[in-house]
This record gives C-alpha cells, structure tokens and sequence, in this order.
C-alpha cells in the first residue's frame, strides 16, 4: 500500500459464517424456551426473536465490562436455523457491526464451543480500508487516466461509455463519471461491490457508528474503500485463486495482511487497470506516489 505515509485501518464490516450444530443442542434450542443462558459462568445468552424466514431466530448477547459500565450484557450478532428454504439448513451467525470493531469476534472459539457448533464457511463477508485522507479523490483521477486501460468485470471498458462503474447513472463516459463525487463499482447481479465515501460524513449524518471512529482514531477525515462479498460462492472464487482455504481465512481473520491480500483480489474481480498487457491494482496505483 505504497510507502504509507498516510494511516489506514482494514476492518471487518459484515461476517456470516455458516455452521453445523449437533442434533443435540439444535433440538435443545428449538424448544418454546425465550431465553438461554450457555458457558461456563451462563455468560451466553440467547434471547429468541420473531423471524419470517427461520424457525428458530436468536439474537445473541454475552458478558462484557468496561471502567463506566462495569460488567453489562452486550449483543454478539444474530444466529438462525430452521430455514423455510430447503437450501438453507446449516446454522446461520451474522456478527453484529458494532461487535466487529471491537474484541468480540477474537471470542468466536468460545462462541462455537458453547453452542456445540462446527465450522463450515464464510457466507457474506465485507472487508473495509478507512484512510485518514480523502483517498476517494486519488481513486477517482486513477479511475479517469487513460493512459490505462480500464478492466471492468473482466472486460476491457470502451472510456466512452463504461458499464458497471457508477453513482447515479449506471453507466458513463470515462472522463466524467460522477454526478455525485463517490465511486460505486458491481459486478452483474450487484453480489460483488466496491464503493468509496466519505466515512465520517456518512457516520455523522446516516448510521451514527462512532464506534469505528474510536476504532480507527480517524476522528478529523476519514474515507473508505468497501467491498461487499454476498455469498460465499463469490468468496470461495477468490480463496481458491489465492490457495487460500475457509479455514485459513477464519482462523486469520484478525490478520491485517491476509484481509489485504483477499480484498486486493476482490477488487480486482470487480474493477482494475491494466497497462502494456500488465494488471495494476487500482487502488493501488492510486496510491503509490503518496
């Protein structure tokens, strides 16, 4: 990520991971029971919620303490099994976005081993880099330089009119592709996507998630490249081109540079350049001289 002399932070931004439950705890959950508590202290809580698509819905919460609150109940994510779709019958834990940025997800052994819960893949998946700059700007006069070709979704773009690259208008002309200076690319079915944008604005205005800003310290300027993974089938294509299991992946996902090297690949799925016969990397590229 060229010679950084800037701050970025890679972060998790949405996790499902699939699993598989003994019969045992699976028929043990599916009783008419509101609440359980698991783990050795009872420090697994599972409060049942109303679902149209599962016939067991949990939202999952845990024990945590901190010097203001002192030990309080705090939610992990949101688990789901009995599905009304005969394709969906594994175990379904979505992490909550708040307990991503925080210690939570390094707790997901013990998580697994007080559900009685195996491991069988990563099904959605969303890796974020916030920058303490406006990299977005940098992304976009890479994206606009002719002097590369541009590769979209595999296939060389015609700069007078781009498909697949985007905000308000689906597709443009190279040189003047933003109605609204944000960088929006999908593949086909809007399963696989990278977006920039203003973070903190967005915290500040929309979601109110200040807790990624006392994550990442970014608290003056903060801008994001995002890439969003909708199902697993699309993950899998990247961890098999890079010899990289869903194993692997799992039990590395505190790791900075494995997260690096799978979103590079993604965003190279999606949108890349490519000069004298050579794939670049456009972010990059973007971000090479700073």
């Amino acid at each position: 990520m060229g010679k950084k002399q800037y701050l970025y932070q890679v972060s998790i931004d949405a996790l499902e991971i699939t699993y598989i439950m003994s019969d045992e705890m699976r028929n043990f959950l599916s009783s008419d029971d509101s609440t359980y508590y698991l783990g050795e202290k009872k420090e697994i809580i599972l409060k049942r919620s109303e679902s149209r698509y599962y016939k067991n819905e949990f939202i999952i919460w845990c024990k945590d303490w901190n010097e203001n609150r002192g030990i309080y109940n705090r939610i992990v994510g949101y688990m789901r099994f009995g599905s009304f779709n005969p394709n969906r019958q594994n175990i379904y834990i979505t992490y909550d976005n708040e307990a991503l940025y925080s210690w939570l997800v390094s707790a997901r052994y013990y998580l697994e081993e007080a559900l009685d819960l195996e491991f069988l893949q990563i099904s959605k998946f969303d890796i974020a880099i916030d920058f303490n700059f406006n990299v977005e700007k940098h992304l976009i006069r890479q994206y606009k330089d002719v002097s590369y070709d541009l590769i979209v979704n595999g296939y060389k773009a015609d700069n007078k009119k781009v498909y697949g690259v985007g905000f308000l208008s689906w597709w443009n002309p190279r040189h003047r592709i933003f109605a609204n200076p944000q960088m929006v690319a999908k593949n086909k079915k809007s399963t696989l996507t990278m977006k920039t944008y203003n973070k903190k604005k967005e915290i500040e205005q929309e979601s109110g998630k200040y807790y990624i800003q006392e994550k990442t310290g970014f608290n003056s300027v903060m801008y994001r490249v995002e890439i969003t993974c909708k199902n697993h089938k699309l993950l899998k294509k990247t961890l098999d081109a890079l010899g990289i299991s869903d194993e692997y992946l799992y039990v590395h996902l505190d790791d900075e540079n494995v997260l690096l090297t799978v979103f590079s690949h993604l965003l190279d799925r999606i949108i890349h350049l490519r000069k004298n016969r050579k794939p670049i990397n456009i972010l990059d590229e973007a971000l090479k001289d700073l």
